[in-house]
This record gives C-alpha cells, sequence and structure tokens, in this order.
C-alpha cells in the first residue's frame, strides 16, 4: 500500500507532513536494495535526516506525543549495519517476531493485569533460571554418563560390589559416617524407636533389610559386626541437612537443602501433619538414578549403622 500514499496526501496535508511521508518511503525503499553504493546509502540518510527534520508536525497537531518508537531508532543504524554485514535483502522480521510471543505474550499471560510490567520482568528472569539450569543439568547428565561403566549391570549385586566400603560412595566423610556436607542435628527427635513404629508411624517398611544390605557391603565378613533385628531400636531425625555445591550457572552459592521427615503428631487442638520429603538419590554402584521416599531415617540408615542400639 506504500505507493499509494504519497498520491494519497498531495493536496490533502500541510507539506511538512507530505515531506515527513515522502521522507519514510524513500528510507524503506532505499533500504531494500539488493546493490548499494555510495549514492544510495548517501540517499538512504538524507531520507532519514528529512523525516527526522519534519516529523515534530504531527506531534504540533497532536497526532501524536513522541516518537519514542525502537522501530524508528532502528533506522539509526541502517546505514552502518549495510556498510559492515550487506544489504538488508535476505533478512526477515520472524525472529523477532517469534520472540515477541515468548517475551511479550506469554509473559503477560502469566501476570494478573496489575502493575503487569513488573510482573512480567520477574516471569522472564525466572524462565531464564530455569533454562540456565536445564542447561547445566544436561551438562552433568553428560558427564554422569561419560563416567559410567555402561559394560556392568547396575541393577544386580556381584560380590565385589558387596565388598566396595560405603566410604567410597563419597569424596570426604566425617567421624559419624556421613559426608562432609551433610549435617544432623546434635539430637536425634525420636530416640530408642522400634521396629513396629518404623513400619507403622514411619511408613518405612523396608529399613531393617536394607541397613542389613548396607551393612555387610560396608563390613565384609569376618569383621561384620551384628546385624539388625527385630528386636533393636533406632535414633531417628527429624531432619538432614545437605550442604550443595556452588552452582555459579544460576547464582546459586551456599545453599542448604533441608530433608524433613515427620510423622503425625497428635495435638491438644491440632494435630501436625506428617511431612516426609521426597528425594532423588544418585548412587554409582548400587541404586542408579532412582526416586525413593525421602526419609532422614532412610538416608541416614544407608551411612549410619553406628547409630543402632
Amino acid at each position: 500500500m506504500q505507493c499509494i500514499f504519497i498520491g494519497l496526501l498531495v493536496g490533502a496535508v500541510q507539506p511538512a507532513v507530505l515531506r515527513t511521508a515522502r521522507a519514510a518511503v524513500d528510507f524503506i525503499y532505499y533500504s531494500q536494495l539488493h546493490i548499494h553504493t555510495s549514492t544510495t546509502l548517501n540517499a538512504l540518510q538524507d531520507a532519514l535526516r528529512i523525516f527526522h527534520e519534519n516529523k515534530d508536525i504531527f506531534i504540533r497537531e497532536g497526532v501524536r506525543e513522541h516518537f519514542n518508537i525502537p522501530k524508528l531508532h532502528q533506522m539509526l543504524h541502517y546505514f552502518e549495519a549495510i556498510k559492515s554485514r550487506g544489504v538488508a535483502d535476505g533478512y526477515n522480521t520472524e525472529s523477532p517476531e517469534r520472540l515477541h510471543i515468548d517475551f511479550a505474550k506469554e509473559a503477560y499471560r502469566a501476570t494478573n493485569g496489575w502493575d503487569y510490567e513488573e510482573q512480567m520482568v520477574k516471569w522472564l528472569g525466572r524462565q531464564e533460571a530455569v533454562a540456565r539450569f536445564r542447561a547445566y543439568l544436561h551438562w552433568c547428565d553428560a558427564e554422569f554418563e561419560s563416567d559410567v561403566d555402561t559394560s556392568s549391570d547396575c541393577d544386580t549385586d556381584t560380590d565385589s560390589d558387596m565388598n566396595k566400603p560405603l566410604a567410597d560412595t563419597f569424596a570426604t566423610t566425617t567421624t559419624a559416617g556421613l559426608p562432609s556436607t551433610h549435617h544432623l542435628p546434635v539430637q536425634p527427635g525420636f530416640p530408642l524407636t522400634d521396629i513396629a513404629t518404623l513400619t507403622t508411624r514411619f511408613f518405612a517398611i523396608d529399613f531393617v533389610s536394607a541397613l542389613t544390605k548396607v551393612i555387610r557391603r560396608s563390613y565384609p565378613t569376618p569383621a561384620q559386626p551384628l546385624v539388625p533385628n527385630v528386636t533393636n531400636k533406632f535414633d531417628l531425625f527429624k531432619r538432614l541437612s545437605i550442604r550443595l555445591p556452588n552452582l555459579a550457572a544460576v547464582g546459586c552459592f551456599k545453599a542448604t537443602q533441608r530433608i524433613r521427615a515427620t510423622p503425625l503428631i497428635p495435638g491438644r487442638k491440632k494435630d501436625t501433619p506428617a511431612n516426609f520429603d521426597t528425594v532423588l538419590i544418585r548412587s554409582e554402584s548400587e541404586l542408579g538414578n532412582q526416586v525413593t521416599r525421602g526419609t532422614c531415617l532412610k538416608g541416614a540408615s544407608r551411612q549410619l549403622p553406628a547409630h543402632t542400639h
């Protein structure tokens, strides 16, 4: 339609409006040329200069309040961009149009319409953080897969796995048997708990068999201590704190993850509901990648057979 704009405006508008419209159309046609010379580039700049010299007529007549428009600002860079990167032919606006959907439309839909600009910026920041962390996880998966020996079957227990000390799973351990990054409270939340309570109240139905397996793997015969049985009692902890590694990719430094495990606690007026966090455990030898019920009891039982009584 722009080819008929000037013909429609002749004799119908003020001369300054006509000069502004003609300069804008000339700029569009010059920018679309397949071949540029110094003459055409200078004509491109002249058209842009004339446009800016006359565009104030629209503000004086009340048609517009300002010309702070990103597309008009981009016109200032055409001259240098064509000189450094070639003609504009072959470029299109599909990429920025697609980004408009990602960064504007979807961001606005995520708001409630009140102070939407601030909400959109916060939403975009969270999306970028998720994208960076996803990229970090992909990198971790690639590194982990390259370190795993695919020739061995991780779902079966071999003699070498059974005789492998549990401490070899971690780079450094404390005297309590936990990694240096793992911390338990000083006092247990539920001391001297019997097996029946573990099964019914804490839902740890496989606790004895799992702890027995860990002890036999960590302490091979003849130095193996007594394995647990139904008459033993155990100290249970409500919380396990894990100091996470620094993740510069997502701006995470000195972060601590707390895994909680508490049963339902009856109260005088209101009961405290049970809280069992879910934990993703990655083990190099036996478990592989497996999601298990996350209780501090199970986390401690894999590493702290010394806490049995």
